[in-house]
């Protein structure tokens, strides 16, 4: 009996394709991430941009309020009413940071453990043709297939990584220098505000 896979071919080199039990297995563990996805998705959405431009509206009405009492020459009458609604705008402001805070620590934190991941596999793979060239005795092989295996060792010391953009090289330790100074940077701006 054969079961349709959703998402993935291979999960973890279980045979998915020939037993209910580990498809069922796959199944919830692809559901699962699915519903993750589009509840982190929707969470974002919601609330960066509802929450963003609620909070824009209500500084553009603080603007528009001191406008008007600027243009009719009666901001003495209006000041206590400019001072409390730039008090709830900024209320609201506050409000809108907390709610998002943990939305946006998650995007953070899924978006360094996926890259993190991404790259550790890659570059540990890379390096893995190296040393199964080096561990086959190659210096042992005949002269013409040593010369093929001396340049696949060759290339395989090549430095791999993802480039960005085509322009910068994203490997393992780019990587840890970027996080790095970005924790750095963070906690530097953190004292500061």
């Amino acid at each position: 009996m054969v079961y349709t896979i959703h998402m993935e071919e291979n999960f973890y080199n279980v045979p998915i394709r020939t037993s209910l039990l580990e498809y069922l297995l796959f199944s919830f563990c692809m559901i699962w991430t699915c519903y993750l996805g589009a509840y982190v998705s929707g969470t974002k959405l919601m609330a960066l941009f509802n929450f963003i431009s609620y909070c824009i509206v209500y500084f553009h009405l603080v603007v528009i309020k001191i406008e008007e009492t600027t243009r009719t020459k009666s901001i003495r009458e209006n000041e206590k009413t400019i001072v409390m609604m730039h008090c709830k705008a900024l209320r609201c402001a506050e409000l809108m940071i907390s709610i998002t805070a943990p939305v946006l620590l998650q995007q953070l934190i899924l978006c360094v453990l996926i890259w993190s991941t991404m790259l550790l596999y890659f570059t540990v793979s890379s390096a893995q043709v190296a040393r199964a060239i080096y561990n086959c005795k190659w210096e042992q092989q005949p002269p013409n297939t040593m010369k093929y295996l001396q340049l696949i060792l060759l290339r395989a010391q090549k430095h791999v990584g993802i480039t960005a953009g085509r322009f910068c090289l994203v490997d393992m330790e780019q990587f840890r220098k970027l996080v790095n100074t970005t924790y750095s940077v963070y906690i530097v701006l953190k004292d500061q505000f």
